[in-house]
């Protein structure tokens, strides 16, 4: 976002650009089309009549973003405008305006220029000031957008993506260490492999991109050991092995609104290992309360997979899938598939995620990076309406 500011804004300080972009958590950049309606944040930042005529004659960029306190309201940056010189609440910035939400926060964005401050981390994000419709976030957004989901959502905890009518594409992961622009599209999962009555699923090369940022650390890995029995050498083969996750919903009278299925290409010798893991934590499957409810099952394939369920029954019929393995050596892939708004309706979607998401149909997702999960890595999405 600031680097965005420093491109448009002119004689806006390079020092003061670097100081405001680590206190933001989240940007975003619109053109102005003003045959269209005025944004509602234009209609909460600036007086009626003066935001209907700066919209019909404004061109180019405006941005909205976010400070990293919780709650933090958004902060309107459009091109400045004689009229706009009296205005409460705002703040000169080059060429541009930024209007804050309130004096507390104006006070905030004032403190953060001042050269005296010190200075954060690098991030980059060219797509901000390149093109219309794009997008800044960093970890804080990302918690209050996704919330008891952020555990899962790791590689994806700071990102800059660039928008074509309903696709994004860009960087995620690492926006300090490199200023990599976003590669050539690359094609998605398929809708059709989707299979009914299945809200979300999720395949991937590797389990570690995942969720090897809760299972390796310390306190974690010793959970593992000493109440589970997975020594060491066995978590790291499963945080390598291919995997295929589902959310799938559950019948009204289910204890659950969903149920999730795990399936895991392992060979022979970790799937009895994972299987005597199971029985030593839940029994023998399926797994039933003190109710009499199933609350977990597993089963294991013929060409050796391991299925896992939390929350319901094992799904019939039970089939192999085809793993997603790396391109090449040294990458990880991520593929995602979701119905946003079956999910909304079942109640399995945060409540922070940006109503563009919540509205839509289908979410086509795929992500690549580094199997380590450090530096950048790639990340395209389609939305349908």
């Amino acid at each position: 976002m600031a680097l965005g500011l420093w491109i448009t804004s002119g004689p806006l300080r390079p020092a003061a650009v670097v100081q405001l972009l680590p206190q933001l958590s989240m940007a975003q950049s619109f053109a102005v089309v003003p045959d269209r309606p005025i944004p509602e944040l234009w209609r909460q930042r600036l007086p009626p009549g003066l935001a209907l005529n700066l919209w019909r004659r404004s061109r180019g960029l405006w941005w909205q973003l976010w400070g990293t306190h919780a709650g933090s309201e958004a902060a309107l940056l459009l091109p400045d405008d004689d009229e706009l010189s009296d205005l409460p609440l705002s703040l000169k910035l080059g060429s541009h305006r930024l209007i804050a939400a309130n004096a507390l926060a104006l006070e905030e964005l004032q403190r953060r220029l001042d050269p005296s401050a010190s200075v954060g981390e690098a991030v980059h994000c060219a797509a901000l000031q390149q093109r219309a419709g794009s997008v800044l976030w960093r970890a804080d957004a990302l918690q209050a957008m996704a919330g008891p989901w952020s555990p899962l959502l790791l590689p994806l905890r700071q990102g800059c993506l660039s928008r074509a009518k309903q696709r994004w594409q860009g960087v995620v992961g690492s926006l300090a260490r490199s200023r990599s622009r976003a590669g050539v599209a690359r094609e998605l999962p398929l809708a059709a492999s989707l299979p009914p009555g299945v809200l979300l699923q999720l395949q991937g090369s590797a389990l570690q991109p995942l969720v090897g940022g809760l299972l390796n650390q310390g306190p974690m890995q010793r959970a593992l050991l000493q109440s589970y029995g997975v020594e060491a050498q066995l978590q790291r083969q499963v945080m390598g092995l291919p995997f295929l996750l589902q959310l799938r919903a559950n019948p009204p009278q289910s204890l659950f609104k969903a149920s999730l299925v795990l399936q895991l290409a392992t060979t022979a010798a970790q799937a009895d290992a994972l299987e005597h893991v199971l029985e030593r934590a839940l029994g023998t499957s399926p797994s039933r309360g003190a109710d009499g409810l199933i609350r977990g099952s597993w089963s294991r394939l013929e060409s050796g997979q391991l299925v896992l369920v939390l929350g319901g029954e094992l799904p019939e019929p039970l089939q192999p899938w085809k793993p997603l393995g790396p391109e090449r050596a040294g990458l990880a892939e991520l593929q995602l598939l979701a119905r946003p708004v079956p999910l909304e309706v079942a109640g399995l979607l945060p409540p922070g995620m940006p109503a563009e998401i919540q509205r839509s149909a289908l979410l086509r997702a795929s992500w690549r990076g580094a199997a380590s999960g450090e530096g950048p890595a790639q990340l395209e999405a389609l939305l349908a309406p």
